[in-house]
C-alpha cells in the first residue's frame, strides 16, 4: 500500500490557502526494533501488508513477519545491520511503484522477494534465500496489466534458491532493466534465468547452480540464445562452456564469474583436478569414477610387479634386481579398502600405495 500525500485546496476568493498533509518522514537511520514499528493492514491478497513512511531505516533486531510481508510503494532505504528478516507467507518483501535500497549484511528468508511494476530497487548487500526463486522480478501490476518500467540493480549481496532459480526476471515493458555489477546469484536449478536477454546487462557477479543432480546451468536462457549479449562492453565470462539441447540453453559450468576482459580471476574448472569435492554436474561422475578405477588398477599392477621383483631378488637374480630400479616404486605394505555408495557416489579409501592416501573423496 503506497503512502500518499493528501492535498486540500481552496480558492483565493474563499480566503482559503493550500495545505498539504502527509505522513511523517523519519530521520535518516531510524531504528526498527520489531514489526510493531510498521503500519500493517490487510492487503487484497488477505495477508497483512506492512509499510514504512519515506525514510532510511536501520534494523536493531531480527524481524519475524509471520505470514505478513513488507510492502514498499514509496521511497525506503533499509540497512539490515547484521540482523535478519524472516516470514512464512507468500513473500517477504514486495515492491510496487516504489524505490528501495538495501544495504548492510543480514538474511531475508522464508519466501521469494518480489519486485513489480514501476519500481527501482538497488541491492548493495543482504542475503536473500527461499525454496523458490530468491528474487522474482516482473513489471506487472497486481491485476496483471503491464505497468511502468522496473529497474533492478544488483551491486552486492547474495541470492540463493535451494531448489529453483536465484534471480528470475520476466519483463513486459521494453524499458525495464536488470543490471548486475556484483554479488552472488545461486540456485539449485540455475543462478540467473535470462528470460529477457535484451533487458539484462552483466558487468560483474558470480552465478552458480548448486544441485548436481538436476541443476541445469549457472545462467540459462531460451534455446539458440547468445549469452554474450548479456555482457556489458569490455566484460567476459570466466568460463563460457555452453549447452543447448534445442529447448533451452545454459552455461554449464557450475560457477561462472563475469569479469573485465584480461582479468586474472581464476576460472572454475568443470572437472576436478585434485581429490576434493568437485563442482561438476552428475553427468561427469561416471567419467571421474572411471579415471579413479584406472589409478587404483595401475597401483595394483605396481604392487604385483614389486612382488615379482622381490621374489627374483631372493633367488639372486641380478637382472631382475636391475629391473626393479626402473619399476615404479610401491610401498612396503598397504591395501585399498573401499566403499562405494551409488547415492552420491561417495568413495572412502585408505591406502599407502605409491604414497597416495585417499582418505575421503566425494563425487
Amino acid at each position: 500500500m503506497s503512502v500518499k500525500s493528501l492535498l486540500v485546496a481552496g480558492t483565493a476568493a474563499a480566503g482559503l490557502s493550500v495545505s498539504v498533509f502527509s505522513l511523517p518522514t523519519y530521520a535518516a537511520g531510524t531504528t526498527i526494533n520489531s514489526l510493531d514499528d510498521f503500519t500493517c493492514a490487510p492487503s487484497e491478497a488477505g495477508a497483512n501488508a506492512c509499510t514504512l513512511p519515506n525514510g532510511s531505516y536501520v534494523l536493531s533486531a531480527n524481524i519475524d513477519l509471520g505470514d505478513a510481508y513488507i510492502a514498499v510503494g514509496n521511497t525506503v532505504t533499509l540497512d539490515l545491520n547484521g540482523h535478519n528478516i524472516s516470514g512464512t507467507g507468500m513473500t517477504t518483501i514486495q515492491v510496487l511503484n516504489g524505490t528501495l535500497t538495501v544495504n548492510g549484511s543480514g538474511e531475508v528468508s522464508g519466501a521469494s522477494m518480489r519486485i513489480k511494476a514501476g519500481s527501482n530497487v538497488t541491492f548493495n548487500g543482504g542475503g536473500f534465500s527461499a525454496e523458490g526463486a530468491a528474487l522474482y522480478v516482473d513489471d506487472l501490476l497486481t491485476n496483471g496489466d503491464t505497468g511502468e518500467p522496473t529497474t533492478v540493480t544488483i551491486n552486492g549481496g547474495s541470492f540463493d534458491s535451494a531448489y529453483d532459480i536465484g534471480v528470475e526476471p520476466t519483463f513486459h515493458n521494453a524499458n525495464s532493466k536488470l543490471n548486475v555489477t556484483g554479488g552472488t546469484i545461486a540456485g539449485g536449478y540455475a543462478g540467473l534465468a535470462a528470460n529477457n536477454p535484451d533487458a539484462i546487462t552483466l558487468s560483474g557477479g558470480t552465478f552458480k547452480y548448486t544441485n548436481t543432480d538436476y541443476g541445469f546451468g549457472s545462467i540459462i536462457m531460451a534455446a539458440g540464445g547468445n549469452f554474450d549479449t548479456l555482457l556489458a562492453d569490455g566484460y567476459e565470462y570466466s568460463d563460457a562452456t555452453k549447452f543447448d539441447d534445442g529447448t533451452a540453453a545454459a552455461l554449464k559450468t557450475a560457477s561462472v564469474t563475469v569479469r573485465a576482459k584480461g582479468s586474472t580471476t581464476p576460472t572454475t574448472p568443470t572437472t576436478p583436478t585434485t581429490p576434493t569435492t568437485p563442482t561438476t554436474p552428475s553427468s561427469n561422475k561416471a567419467k571421474v569414477m572411471e579415471e579413479m578405477s584406472k589409478e587404483v588398477e595401475q597401483m595394483a599392477k605396481s604392487q604385483s610387479s614389486e612382488k615379482v621383483i622381490a621374489k627374483a631378488t631372493s633367488k639372486g637374480s641380478t637382472k631382475k634386481s636391475t629391473t626393479k630400479t626402473a619399476t615404479p616404486k610401491a610401498p612396503n605394505t598397504g591395501a585399498i579398502e573401499g566403499a562405494v555408495a551409488t547415492e552420491g557416489l561417495t568413495v572412502l579409501t585408505t591406502a599407502t600405495l605409491a604414497g597416495l592416501a585417499f582418505l575421503k573423496r566425494k563425487f
